[in-house]
């Protein structure tokens, strides 16, 4: 298993003009998440992810959005590698992982 040791891997892009809003991608995951400001009445930050649910220590409101990239990168260094990430890695993005098979029940028949 590999383990990232900094955060020179991650990928963090500014979506819009005010800069309210991150993407964060890293190579040992396969979504990417977003440190957005909600539309509500309180000037907090949160994080979301693509696909999936965000941790739930992730989970909740920033005061800014320095805080959420220092807990989202320190998680995404620290967290092991998920398993699609790996396959990508390993045999490439073009091949698709193998089908999980249904094993047969072995039963035995009254004769």
């Amino acid at each position: 298993m590999t383990m990232v040791e900094d955060d020179s891997d991650l990928i963090v892009t500014e979506d819009n003009k005010e800069g309210t809003i991150l993407n964060v991608t890293s190579p040992k995951r396969k979504t990417m998440y977003t440190i957005y400001k909600p539309n509500d009445v309180y000037s907090m930050f949160k994080i979301k992810a693509e696909n999936g649910l965000v941790p739930e220590h992730l989970s909740g409101y920033y005061t800014n959005r320095k805080t959420a990239l220092s807990d989202l990168t320190y998680w995404l260094v620290h967290t092991p590698e998920s398993k699609e990430a790996k396959w990508d890695r390993m045999f490439g993005e073009e091949k698709a992982p193998p089908p999980k098979l249904k094993e047969k029940k072995s039963g035995t028949t009254a004769v």
